[in-house]
């Protein structure tokens, strides 16, 4: 224990959402001045939602209707069900530009002065930023400066333009208003789903989605580029189809950047044939082919079954699509929200600003560290100051000591962490991130001598079970769970094996947890059900890098077999 590696991977990667303004590359998170009263924070809620923001009523009455009107839009890209969501409330921080600081710490000058002297190039200087957003495997948030009128009634409708400028897609040069999601938003959502999706539908969807503007009640699509066509039969002289379906839904993503250029561009037809063609009855056909595609692999069977079209006569249809269609730009009227849901708007406690804040400065100081090493110490001291006073000032509450453990846990301090996280499950927590990382930290006592006895493996397993009962699922809670299991050669349950599965459909794209999963179950003399977990993540395999490792997997596993 005290300050040794823990023995498995850290389990916070924070995903940034790093902004462009002005083609420079942002970087750091924004600092900013806490107002010294409390009570002037508000608190506006739905379900899935929480806003913590510095501004008035209306303001916040405002953003929940724009975030209700772009969440209802969504739906028309990729039903919700099919996107990733936090365990935690999806949560905006929206403060007013006067809480911006002036000049940053000391330390944190010393180290921005060095970087630019060091480059001259200002896209790879550090800068702070308006906005930010950051996430770790179950929680979500977003900080922001917004000045108080710029979401004024006068302005609302023909310059909503908060989420669009300051929270969209690095580099995109989109200058008219309009409230939308940011792209990045969106493939993160759609990349950390369980069960996974495949990858032909992540790229094509967020392709599509970075040409659309919104409006409301409407979303503007742009047409996209002319794609190449396929070369012709050389023997017959007979022209293809611009796509090869058989191709598309199946083989993982080309590595070679012209290539994938095309590749992804196919993918993109494909989601636009399936959601705005003629054909209404596709877009339901998707959401079949998808839901089923988690149990039976991709084939032409699977499609003809969903769609009603074999792959030819799918084929036939999308080119005509595409040559009428495609490359124009068209309006999508969305339908009317029937039932927006009510918010809730109040004065924000002491604890639920602690709390807020606390989980955001966590985010803060991993990222930070990730990316800005020499500022990881001001960082984390400003992150535990918060939860000291937090702690002093306000009601300490089960979330608020989840956070406070998973900073100590990251900084190394596996004694206090440990103590912080037993706190925060006592009190309530259901995060599974709190459950797992509790769980290294009693497997990390356990030693190495092997084989464990299964007593000594239950208080893990059953932290890490309970992590998989909890939304949302994270890849490393199935492969420390076999970890566990195969540390103590413990014979394996029809639940146990179910459990583990479950981690296989959620992820078959980690090769950390296929590979476990497939020699833990050769080791044992598993080698169909070995066989079986390989033949599964080799079909749904993301990229050509990742199906060459795979390929490594099954020669080591063919090499298992007994010989006949």
């Amino acid at each position: 224990m005290g300050a040794s590696a823990p023995p498995f991977a850290n389990p916070v990667q924070a995903q940034d959402e790093g902004e462009a303004f002005d083609g420079a590359v942002v970087a750091l998170p924004p600092f900013y001045v806490e107002p010294t009263d409390g009570a002037t924070w508000l608190r506006a809620t739905l379900p899935g939602f929480e806003l913590l923001t510095t501004h008035d009523r209306t303001f916040a009455r405002q953003f929940i209707q724009f975030y209700v009107e772009q969440s209802h839009a969504l739906e028309e890209f990729v039903p919700a069900h099919f996107l990733w969501h936090p365990h935690l409330p999806e949560t905006y921080i929206v403060v007013d530009e006067e809480s911006k600081r002036s000049n940053p710490d000391e330390v944190v000058s010393q180290v921005i002065n060095q970087n630019r002297a060091s480059q001259p190039d200002r896209r790879g200087r550090h800068r702070f930023v308006p906005n930010l957003r950051l996430s770790s495997p179950d929680s979500s948030i977003t900080f922001a400066f917004m000045d108080e009128n710029a979401l004024d009634e006068n302005r609302a409708r023909d310059n909503r333009s908060f989420i669009q400028q300051n929270l969209s897609a690095p580099g995109v040069r989109r200058a008219i208003p309009g409230f939308r999601f940011s792209t990045n938003r969106l493939g993160h959502q759609l990349s950390n789903r369980a069960p996974a999706l495949p990858v032909w539908f992540i790229a094509g969807l967020v392709s599509l989605y970075d040409r659309c503007d919104f409006r409301p009640g409407k979303i503007l699509i742009g047409g996209m580029p002319k794609i190449e066509s396929r070369p012709s039969d050389p023997e017959t002289g007979d022209v293809p189809p611009m796509l090869a379906l058989a191709e598309l839904l199946v083989r993982p993503a080309p590595t070679d950047k012209a290539t994938l250029k095309t590749w992804t561009a196919h993918t993109e037809l494909f989601a636009r044939w399936c959601l705005f063609s003629a054909r209404k009855s596709n877009r339901d056909a998707l959401w079949e082919y998808l839901e089923r595609g988690v149990l039976e692999p991709p084939s032409e069977a699977l499609f003809e079954s969903c769609f009603g079209l074999s792959f030819a006569e799918a084929e036939k249809q999308i080119d005509k699509y595409y040559r009428n269609r495609a490359t124009k730009r068209f309006v999508h009227s969305v339908p009317r929200n029937k039932n927006p849901p009510e918010a809730q708007i109040e004065p924000a406690s002491r604890t639920d600003v602690a709390r807020v804040l606390s989980e955001w400065e966590r985010l803060e100081t991993q990222h930070v560290e990730e990316n800005f090493p020499d500022l990881y110490e001001t960082y984390l001291d400003r992150a535990r100051q918060t939860i000291v006073k937090a702690r002093h000032t306000a009601r300490v509450s089960a979330e608020l000591e989840a956070t406070a453990g998973l900073l100590e846990f990251a900084a190394g301090n596996y004694t206090e962490a440990e103590t912080i996280l037993e706190t925060a499950i006592a009190e309530g927590t259901t995060r599974p991130l709190v459950y797992r990382t509790l769980a290294q930290l009693r497997f990390q006592t356990l030693g190495e001598e092997r084989p464990l006895e299964i007593t000594a493996i239950e208080p893990v397993v059953s932290l890490l079970i309970a992590a998989h009962q909890h939304s949302p699922a994270i890849p490393e809670v199935y492969v420390e769970l076999a970890e566990a299991w195969e540390a103590a050669e413990a014979p394996l349950s029809r639940k146990e094996v179910g459990v583990l599965a479950a981690g296989v459909r959620g992820f078959p794209r980690s090769i950390p947890l296929v590979t476990q999963m497939v020699l833990m179950q050769a080791s044992r003399g598993q080698i169909k059900s070995a066989q079986q977990i390989l033949n599964y993540a080799q079909v749904r395999a993301a990229q050509q890098e990742k199906a060459e490792i795979l390929q490594q997997l099954s020669e080591r596993l063919e090499a298992m077999l007994p010989v006949e």
